[in-house]
């Protein structure tokens, strides 16, 4: 791992700035979706924790809620399509049965999370 970030500062140079708002939009959609897909976690871990404290089949519904959430949102990100070389991210979903996928770069031309995020920090 190197810690010479010049290459992904670079990675945009030549970038028009149509491209450049496709792949924020793109990266926007990615953060929201990944986000969510935590939410869920969250909302199905607390209302466990709290099912073990207070009583209610309300907490029981929204740990359904919580899965539900996750379930989507993760399946959403699996098939998000690079707005780079116009692939599926993450190789789609048939890649889930092969290898298990971080989803840091793009299976089809190595766009990587690292990259959108520092065109997103330079404000382009």
């Amino acid at each position: 791992m190197s810690l010479d970030r010049s290459t992904e500062d670079n990675a945009f140079a030549d970038v028009t700035p149509e491209e450049r708002e496709r792949y924020l939009a793109w990266w926007r959609k990615f953060k929201m979706l990944d986000r969510a897909s935590w939410l869920g976690v969250g909302l199905a871990l607390g209302s466990y924790l709290l099912s073990l404290h207070y009583s209610s089949d309300d907490w029981g519904r929204l740990g359904v809620i919580g899965v539900g959430l996750f379930l989507v949102t993760r399946v959403w990100i699996r098939v998000l399509n690079c707005p780079r070389c116009g692939a599926t991210y993450s190789g789609g979903l048939i890649t889930v049965i092969k290898r298990f996928s971080f989803l840091d770069k793009c299976y089809g031309c190595d766009l990587s999370r690292r990259e959108l995020a520092a065109l997103e920090r330079r404000g382009y």
